[in-house]
């Protein structure tokens, strides 16, 4: 049995035009609008920042700095001129570099730490769009499905009222009585009331997509219309849950994101135990100054400050070498909180691996199960078909009565509608395991 999907009759949503949106189209746009993806995209700049701030505390570090003091003292006594200020003004100009040789390679693991963090924020990301994907993968089956289903009902409510109009016929040239025909008009009644719950349940299913795509526009949503083949789905992998679950152990988002959380804390122990080296810095400064007194009179003449800068310059070259002896177990302390976050990094790497299988597990086990539930959809298609069709052939020359017929029609709608979501089950089923496996899901 062919599944044509077709969106009709539902609010905001017009198929067989132009600009349809496909399932991939719907996750790029997700992804594109999601607040969370924002979120990622910042905390990803800002782990960048950190690894280019990592790598520049290698260069050297140069400042420059000048100062203007000012020094009060009392007044000298000089003989033959009275009492002679001191005070003076002092000018003071230096450039100086410092860097660091040797931390027992602590910035050097730093910078490492910080691209693993870089690396893993990525894998967070990565996680936060795969679920937000799942997430629209799942609301597009639902539309799908849902106006699949209002065309069903509206085939079963145009089926009724050809019955209905017969039956009219019918009573008039006195072939069945006129109960017969409010039989048939309270069949057409209650399909009627399928079609309404349809469409409701379409529109409801319409605004979940577009809410989980943050889709906002005066434009309607319209998604494109897959052609899907009841009788050539694709089939659940073999091998089991196993080989599935050993691809997503290479690929799956959230377990990359475990993983580089480990290695990051792999790393962290080691920069904890670089504190245990000594520490070598060298330094180097170039300055000079100037000094002016305040009041010249009865005071030797100050050199201009161009000359006395030239004349008082000096360099002073420090090599400065720090062991650490004794702090407090700090260090040592820092080195075992290190090892407690990688042993926790591990444990919750086991735990996502854990959850992983078994949703992996349940995924295979749902998509077998879905699978048998669509060859018992069939079979009972196909037999509820035929008691309609015969259905259909007797109340023409009057052999059952209408209720025998309704019944038969009911039955087969309601065979057709399991069908239609066995159909839809087992495909999202077998597409959930592409999920794992990595693969792009496409209808």
């Amino acid at each position: 049995m062919c599944v044509a999907v077709a969106l009709l009759g539902a609010k905001g949503i017009v198929l067989g035009q132009d600009s349809l949106w496909s399932l991939n189209q719907c996750i790029e746009y997700a992804g594109e609008h999601s607040l969370e993806i924002q979120g990622e995209d910042l905390k990803t700049k800002n782990a960048a920042s950190q690894e280019r701030q990592a790598e520049w505390a290698m260069a050297p570090s140069i400042n420059a700095s000048a100062s203007q003091t000012f020094s009060f003292a009392d007044p000298v006594n000089v003989a033959g001129t009275g009492q002679v200020s001191k005070n003076l003004r002092t000018t003071s100009l230096s450039v100086g570099a410092s860097m660091t040789l040797f931390d027992g390679l602590a910035k050097l693991r730093n910078i490492q730490y910080q691209r693993l963090v870089l690396q893993g924020q990525e894998a967070s990301r990565a996680n936060t769009l795969a679920n937000i994907g799942l997430a629209v993968t799942e609301a597009y089956f639902n539309v799908v499905y849902q106006a699949e289903l209002v065309r069903t009902q509206e085939e079963q409510v145009a089926s009724s009222k050809e019955q209905v109009e017969l039956g009219k016929w019918r009573v008039e040239a006195g072939a069945i009585p006129q109960g017969a025909l409010y039989d048939l008009q309270a069949q057409l009644a209650s399909d009627e009331q399928a079609l309404v719950n349809a469409e409701n349940a379409l529109s409801t299913a319409q605004l979940t997509l577009e809410q989980t795509m943050n889709y906002v526009s005066d434009t309607p949503l319209r998604i494109s219309r897959p052609a899907i083949d009841s009788a050539s789905l694709p089939h659940v992998p073999t091998g089991g849950a196993i080989p599935i679950y050993e691809v997503a152990m290479q690929s799956y988002p959230s377990l990359q994101y475990s993983k580089a959380l480990v290695t990051q804390q792999e790393k962290q122990i080691q920069i904890a135990r670089s504190r245990y080296w000594p520490e070598l810095s060298l330094s180097a400064t170039y300055g000079s100054s100037a000094q002016f007194y305040m009041d010249q009179m009865h005071n030797p003449k100050s050199n201009p400050l161009l000359t006395q800068l030239k004349d008082n310059d000096g360099w002073n070259l420090q090599l400065s070498l720090t062991i650490p002896i004794f702090n407090g177990f700090s260090t040592y302390e820092g080195v075992v909180r290190a090892k407690i976050a990688h042993q926790e990094s591990l444990v919750n790497l086991r735990k996502e691996e854990k959850a992983l299988l078994k949703n992996i597990q349940s995924a295979y086990l749902d998509a077998v199960s879905s699978w048998r539930q669509l060859l018992a959809a069939r079979n009972n298609v196909r037999a509820q078909g035929e008691a309609f069709r015969w259905a259909k052939e007797k109340i023409a020359v009057g052999a059952i009565s209408a209720y025998d017929y309704n019944l038969a029609k009911t039955n087969s709608s309601k065979a057709q509608v399991t069908l239609l979501q066995a159909t839809f089950n087992y495909l999202y089923k077998v597409k959930i395991l592409d999920f794992y496996q990595g693969k792009e899901i496409v209808l």
